[in-house]
């Protein structure tokens, strides 16, 4: 994906289809609950799951929301967000298959507002999101 500029952000324009390249799987939730130190149980224990009400175990919220951040640096870079929020909206089970989208909501004094979306292969948005970024302008690149 190649970054934006300030002059080519156009109100309602969509970035999408940045996936995951793989399905995830519990071994995704395990090590991420090494790097960040979330190790609840009911992210990695199928039997803790089910007996809170869950089919199964279900991806860090956190998790997710990284992922939605990564697409986010690399569709506007670096070191530009000024603000990043998230709302969750459906977990993260293992075998999903996520992609991240991004819709430029507003551009004004070099900033960018952007809708994001975390969605699975059944096109239900697993998480909801906004971003406002500074961008360069060509000029500056």
């Amino acid at each position: 994906m190649s970054r934006l500029y300030y002059e080519d952000a156009e109100p309602e324009a969509t970035t999408a289809g940045w996936q995951v390249p793989d399905a995830v799987e519990v071994l995704d939730f395990v090590r991420y609950a090494g790097a960040s130190g979330d190790f609840n149980p009911i992210h990695l224990d199928e039997d803790v799951a089910r007996a809170a009400g869950y089919p199964t175990v279900f991806g860090q919220g956190m998790f997710t929301a990284g992922v939605l951040s990564r697409f986010v640096t690399d569709w506007l870079g670096v070191g530009r967000t000024r603000h990043f929020s998230v709302r969750f909206r459906r977990p993260l089970r293992p075998g999903d298959t996520i992609a991240c989208a991004g819709t430029i909501t507003g551009k004004h004094d070099g900033v960018v507002e952007a809708r994001l979306e975390v969605i699975d292969a059944q096109g239900e948005v697993l998480v909801q999101g906004y971003v406002k970024a500074e961008l360069p302008g060509r000029e500056e690149a």
